[in-house]
């Protein structure tokens, strides 16, 4: 291999590590194409690109010349008078898609190269010899680099022409990561954007939800209360039609109240600031279940809670989902004889895995994309009490200290919930 093609090579692999870098736009792979090209060959350099894909008319986006200030002086005539893409050669690449090379430029040839306001420089500063080559974004032409030789003695051949499409071709992927990358930006800013409308209609939609339920439960417990007290009152003149309809709205009423406490629960969880702190887990689900056997002594439930050590969690927001997970399992056990309710949990360096699991009524699971939706009931409500809300709080919960809650169910043999919670 002749000596100045081995340092071609090695010319080839650092200006190619210099195109990779060159990421922060378009105009900065060219500048660095057209003075690594200039100054490896000594020749005058230009790179145009097209900022418009459906055009063939081109910029002239950064230019070398060993002369100093010479490629200012271009770059003005260019901009104001910017040769037609028939004119040079440039058009003609952009068409056909491979390099055009003139070994040697004659008098004639420059009149058809360069129009009459490049002509005095071309004069004063000859080419010898000319190449155009495509600066290709894959299979698309998106630009031009054109070699003047400026010694007459050396012309371009056509083994330099390779070497040079070659370089143009790495510009070409390092101008295909300048665009992803563009795309990648703006996609990242239109989705902080959405996120942060998003986030701001959430915001209000919850500021909404809480101050609605907060408005109905006064006017709620009034109708029970007058509803109540017009039964004590009155209620042994009414028939028993009448007294039926009387507690309707009594019991309508209390559950229109219980829904309202639970949006606002719900509400709740997304508008308190989370404080952290060292929770023990398992005395919490202890507490909570000793709670549930106070309110219905009468009942034999088989409870099982594994311990744990304390764990970094928001202990009134932990306590409302084990309340709410916990109390499901207690009324869907209702009426076993032998009713089960186990909380299981592992510790790991990664966090905790909790299992609640009971042997209650459980639920069908083509139904479970439902269960942490509001309002969505897996129960008939002449079955079960509840407002459906429970669950979503649970969800909410567990998202909002970054880990993961699903069920798993068997119809009439119970229920699994299995809760993921990582370490802060």
């Amino acid at each position: 291999m002749p000596r100045w093609t081995a340092e071609l090579v090695t010319k080839l692999a650092q200006l190619s590590g210099q195109l990779a870098l060159s990421v922060e736009n378009a105009d900065s792979v060219a500048e660095q194409l057209a003075r690594g090209v200039g100054e490896l060959f000594g020749d005058c350099c230009t790179v145009l690109l097209r900022d418009d894909p459906a055009s063939t008319r081109m910029r002239l986006s950064s230019m070398w010349h060993p002369v100093p200030g010479l490629a200012k002086a271009v770059r003005e005539i260019y901009e104001m008078q910017a040769p037609p893409s028939s004119y040079d050669l440039a058009g003609r690449v952009l068409s056909v898609n491979e390099f055009v090379l003139i070994p040697e430029v004659s008098s004639g040839e420059l009149d058809r190269l360069f129009p009459e306001a490049f002509r005095e420089l071309a004069a004063a500063h000859p080419i010898y010899s000319w190449l155009v080559v495509p600066v290709r974004v894959g299979d698309r032409v998106e630009g031009a680099l054109t070699l003047g030789r400026l010694r007459p003695d050396e012309p371009i051949d056509a083994e330099e022409a390779a070497f040079v499409q070659t370089l143009a071709d790495h510009a070409g992927l390092a101008l295909c990561n300048v665009r992803l990358q563009r795309h990648e930006r703006q996609a990242r800013a239109e989705a902080e954007t959405r996120t942060a409308e998003l986030a701001t209609a959430c915001q209000e939609l919850e500021a909404f939800s809480y101050a609605v339920a907060h408005d109905l439960r006064g006017p709620t417990r009034t109708i029970e209360g007058l509803t109540e007290v017009f039964l004590a009152d009155h209620g042994h003149g009414l028939p028993e039609e009448g007294l039926d309809l009387i507690g309707r709205i009594v019991a309508s009423s209390r559950h229109m109240a219980a829904v309202i406490d639970d949006l606002m629960k719900l509400s709740g969880v997304s508008r308190r600031e989370l404080t952290r702190r060292p929770v023990r887990l398992s005395d919490l689900a202890r507490a909570i279940l000793s709670e549930l056997q106070l309110k219905e002594p009468d009942r034999v439930v088989s409870t099982r809670v594994d311990a744990c050590a304390p764990f970094d969690a928001d202990a009134g927001l932990m306590h409302l989902a084990f309340e709410n997970l916990l109390n499901n399992a207690w009324k869907f056990t209702r009426g076993r004889e032998h009713a089960m309710i186990d909380v299981l949990i592992h510790e790991s360096e990664v966090g905790l895995e909790l299992e609640f699991r009971d042997n209650g009524a459980g639920f069908d699971m083509a139904y479970a994309a439902k269960l942490f939706t509001p309002f969505e009931r897996l129960h008939r409500r002449s079955e079960f009490e509840g407002t459906g809300i429970g669950l979503a709080t649970v969800d909410r919960i567990v998202r909002r200290h970054g880990g993961s809650i699903r069920g798993e169910a068997v119809v009439g043999h119970g229920a699994r919930f299995f809760m993921a919670l990582p370490r802060a």
